[in-house]
């Protein structure tokens, strides 16, 4: 995106050049023109040796024409003046294009940087997650040392084993609220003694 504001610029900058050099050379142009009229004047009446209207004549063309020769000049200078105008635009832009240019290539090494640490955070993460799980089957894979943990539903298989009740069937005779009390009497009694 910032290559083709560049490029726009860029064509924007050197369409306007174009124009105001074209300017200048017409405005060269006319210049030397009227030089070369004032100049043919000048001989045409300084060698015909006319009387004293004609010097009249001579005086007042000769104030046209460099009356024509200083508008000429002036619209020069203004033409000069649009150009270096144009040229401090092309300037500045340029230099809003590399500070942007900058803040972009900035961001992306940003970016970049966190996608980076990211990624590895992940590789990182699935790579330890991986190595708790069996690669090859049985044999990469081992249990941890000690005895297994006790839980709630161990101690009351234990408990229950005894007397012949699975937990399925613990379960059903519970539901029975008069059953279980007798169960549970039974068992306490045979316990207590």
């Amino acid at each position: 995106m910032i290559n083709q504001v560049r490029e726009r610029c860029a064509a924007e900058s050197l369409r306007t050049t174009e124009r105001q050099t074209r300017e200048i050379q017409r405005l060269r142009d006319e210049l030397d023109r009227c030089r070369a009229e004032l100049r043919a004047e000048l001989d045409k009446h300084s060698g015909g040796g006319g009387g004293g209207g004609g010097s009249m004549n001579v005086a007042a063309e000769r104030a046209r024409l460099l009356q024509k020769v200083a508008l000429t000049a002036a619209a020069k200078r203004q033409a000069d003046e649009a150009l270096r105008c144009a040229v401090d635009a092309d300037r500045q832009k340029a230099a809003e294009m590399r500070r942007l240019h900058d803040e972009c290539r900035a961001e992306v090494a940003r970016v970049s940087k966190d996608a980076n640490v990211q990624i590895r955070r992940l590789v990182r993460i699935l790579s330890l997650s991986l190595l708790s799980f069996p690669v090859g089957g049985r044999g990469d894979w081992r249990r941890r040392a000690g005895r297994p943990r006790q839980s709630w539903l161990r101690t009351v298989e234990a408990d229950l084993r005894p007397m012949n009740l699975g937990l399925a069937t613990a379960k059903r005779r519970a539901k029975d609220r008069s059953a279980w009390r007798l169960l549970v009497a039974t068992a306490t009694s045979s316990t207590s003694s």
